[in-house]
């Protein structure tokens, strides 16, 4: 919990044991695929707070710094639900041996500026 209030560039790491944190984000953010494994229900609740787009384009540097943050953080996100789908697909097309795979269902929910 310490860790992931302390963002690079705006707070410097928690030491926990001699060991410096940061926010996960910019590696996992959350990681998914430990989630599915240990769990036994198939719907997942996922809460987004990171938008996927932006209306605007960010113009000044500290905007374009906060959007690359949003970016980061989002992708190694987005690239695991990239992987989970493609597996649910190859699943599906009976490409992969369904032994030891369960169909989990993702339900988003979206933080918005208001």
């Amino acid at each position: 919990m310490l860790a992931s209030a302390c963002l690079p560039f705006l707070f410097p790491a928690v030491e926990i044991d001699g060991v410096p944190y940061w926010d996960g984000g910019y590696s996992g953010n959350p990681a998914i695929a430990p989630l599915i494994v240990s769990t036994t229900a198939d719907d997942l609740l996922l809460i987004t707070i990171n938008p996927l787009e932006r209306k605007e384009t960010p113009r000044t540097a500290r905007a374009i710094i906060d959007r690359a943050t949003e970016i980061s953080f989002n992708s190694t996100f987005w690239l695991e639900m990239t992987a989970i789908a493609a597996f649910t697909k190859w699943h599906s097309d009976g490409v992969i041996d369904p032994s030891g795979f369960r169909k989990n269902f993702f339900h988003r929910i979206e933080a918005d500026d208001k």
